[in-house]
């Protein structure tokens, strides 16, 4: 095999192990934004919750 030839294949190489790592990267970041909104989500579910359970309080006692 001659030198371009071989020069070619390990850039091809090169940059597709650049391209995989580079998308490992970008799904690894996805999951960790989606884990960071789930987790958002679930304390402002509780927030929603607790909230309406202290109008709730707050309405019966107005009503007595």
């Amino acid at each position: 095999m001659n030198a371009k030839g071989f020069a070619l294949i390990l850039t091809l190489v090169t940059l597709i192990s650049l391209s995989s790592a580079s998308l490992t990267a970008l799904l690894f970041y996805a999951q960790m934004i989606e884990a960071q909104q789930h987790h958002q989500w679930q304390q402002l579910s509780q927030q929603i919750q607790k909230d309406l359970e202290a109008e709730r309080g707050a309405y019966e006692q107005a009503q007595e």
